[in-house]
């Protein structure tokens, strides 16, 4: 297979697909079946190829060319394979999509010279004919594809992204195994690999009648302007959820959640949230921290930054560095800067390090000993409970004065001997400078009562911080928050910013519901639903070869019925068209069945 041109791969493709636009429902589907079945035993086969491919994408996230999200998206384990096979299965479960008749039209009850055959016009369903389907690391990709391509009587040319190269090859032979074992072309199901036979698998525009691209907009772009080929894709999933206020909070946040979290990889999965202004002060604190607890990092307009971290739940922190020190999540997620505070009432302003290093002094003492100033009178009120040598001390002071140091120096310039926290030369009180470099210390946090607590970075998962712009995807555990005053200002944030994939309301007020349904230009359009719903699986479609924002022959989700066109078929008795026009012409009955005039 690989030593053939892109092009007899191609016609070939192009011959295997009108043999199966000959074959009847139930044989299409026992070939479905007989795939299912094969895919099953051959999951040791299937397994070590795909381990292969996740060890070399794992080296390949380390080494910064593919993302974290690339590499889960792409393992497949045995119950990722079961469900692959149980997609095949609920395929070929669906209704035939071929055939169906679509209209029908008498344009003449009678015909020549008084003829009872008349003219009779139908509208029936027919396959496209090849597929070529260009997708990124979805192993899963490969069988939901070829079985919708198989159902619709469509032959199919699969091109995978490297990193998913040797799944995608097991996967597709186990594929032409079976169709040459049930007496089918093997080509009705085919592979190519590299960016240069893509190029040229975008070239045949006389064989291949419809290119599907399922990954980032980057290849859909790259896709659309290298073929002549019909494009079916999407561009971005900037998805949004719009929480109206007239809503429920519970259920708010639980779709949302869900819509974040469920897979954030996804193209369906929520990138922005939108909250109503009126419960803005109360929902978004408690949206925040429930989604801090999931890990997400959060992208705030300035009412929302500001509400949030002021709420005395969060403490916020810029996000233009990854070290965690700043608040940042770094590439395993786990890192921080933000965490729900305690009770803090009547808690010493002090913090406790590691070990117990740090404790409370009153600042009446004098003699250095409890943090106090010496000689020089100036007040202190912190100091080491034993020697930690080297170690940062945490102090705390009112209005964030002071943060961690080394209590190493002393020549004055941090203001203290570096053993008591006393006056140096400088005559400068306190003891503590900023430090650079934590080096795996926990990170001290400021409560709003000018408390620190240590929290080691390991509990600590998502963030907040000022969003940079709206029109991003993330695919990640990362999500923007805004307020807007009104619905009206909500569809219209959706309508700039938005990708026309997916958008949700969540509200109680039916009418506000019904509006955000309407007019919302969108594939697919939801209330009081998480916009992961948004699947040709969910939606009963069996699987889909992608999701089109397209408005010209499939949108949304595509299933079968996305992969048929029409064709038109005449019955006559010796029609000529020339009997309509001029004097003495025929008239056109047009009428479709039940008497009702077309």
């Amino acid at each position: 297979m690989s030593e053939r041109t892109v092009h007899e791969t191609a016609k070939a493709a192009k011959d295997a697909s009108r043999a199966l636009a000959l074959l009847s429902e139930d044989r299409r589907n026992a070939v479905l079946e007989a795939m299912a079945v094969a895919l099953g035993e051959a999951h040791h086969e299937l397994l070590a190829a795909n381990a292969e491919d996740h060890a070399a994408a794992t080296k390949m996230k380390h080494d910064g060319e593919l993302s974290a999200a690339a590499v889960e998206r792409l393992k497949v384990d045995k119950a990722g394979l079961a469900e692959m096979v149980k997609q095949v299965r609920a395929v070929a479960a669906l209704a035939d999509p071929l055939g169906r008749k679509l209209d029908a039209i008498e344009l003449d009850s009678a015909g020549p010279k008084g003829a009872k055959a008349g003219l009779h016009m139908e509208k029936v369903s027919v396959p496209l004919g090849v597929l070529a389907v260009i997708f990124e690391a979805r192993p899963d990709a490969v069988t939901q594809i070829a079985a919708l391509a198989l159902k619709s009587g469509n032959a199919v040319i699969l091109k995978p992204g490297r990193e998913v190269e040797r799944t995608a090859a097991a996967l597709v032979r186990v594929l032409r195994e079976t169709l040459a074992a049930q007496g089918l072309p093997r080509d009705a199901v085919s592979l190519v690999t590299g960016r240069e036979r893509a190029l040229e698998l975008l070239g045949e525009s006389k064989l291949v009648d419809l290119v599907i691209p399922r990954g980032s907009k980057t290849l859909v772009d790259y896709v659309q302007a290298n073929t002549r080929i019909p494009v079916l894709g999407h561009s971005e999933g900037i998805c949004h959820i719009y929480v109206d206020r007239s809503c429920d909070e519970a259920m708010a946040m639980r779709v949302i959640e869900d819509a974040k979290c469920d897979y954030p990889a996804a193209c369906n999965a929520v990138e922005t949230v939108l909250v109503h202004r009126e419960i803005a002060k109360l929902f978004l604190p408690k949206l925040a921290k429930g989604l801090h607890e999931r890990g997400v990092t959060m992208h705030c307009d300035d009412e929302t930054f500001a509400i949030t971290t002021g709420s005395g739940m969060f403490s916020a922190h810029d996000a233009g560095v990854d070290d965690g020190s700043d608040g940042s999540t770094n590439a395993t997620g786990t890192s921080g800067g933000i965490v729900p505070t305690d009770d803090w009432a009547g808690q010493p302003h002090a913090m406790v390090a590691p070990g117990g290093a740090f404790s409370a002094r009153d600042a009446g003492g004098g003699d250095g000993s409890d943090g106090s100033a010496g000689a020089t009178g100036t007040g202190g009120g912190i100091v080491p409970t034993d020697d930690w040598a080297g170690q940062p001390h945490a102090m705390v002071a009112p209005g964030g004065a002071f943060s961690a140091n080394d209590a190493s120096g002393g020549d004055g310039s941090d203001g203290s001997d570096g053993s008591d926290g006393s006056a140096g030369a400088t005559g400068t009180s306190g003891g503590i400078i900023p430090t650079d470099d934590w080096a795996g210390q926990p990170h001290a946090l400021r409560a709003p009562t000018g408390v620190v607590h240590a929290v080691h970075t390991a509990t600590v998962k998502g963030k907040i911080c000022r969003a940079k712009d709206w029109d991003k995807e993330y695919g990640a555990l990362e999500l923007g928050l805004a307020v807007v005053d009104s619905i009206d200002a909500a569809i219209a944030h959706i309508h700039k910013y938005g990708s026309a994939h997916t958008e949700s309301i969540i509200t109680n007020d039916a009418a506000a519901a019904e509006r955000f349904l309407l007019e919302v230009d969108a594939a697919s359009v939801m209330h009081n639903a998480s916009t992961r719903f948004a699947d040709g699986f969910r939606y009963g479609f069996g699987a889909e070869v992608g999701i089109s924002t397209s408005k010209f022959h499939a949108r949304g989700p595509v299933g079968l019925e996305g992969l048929t066109t029409t064709k038109y078929v005449l019955r006559g008795n010796g029609h000529a068209a020339g009997d309509y026009r001029g004097e003495g012409a025929k008239a056109f009955t047009h009428r479709r069945p039940g008497g009702a005039t077309a």
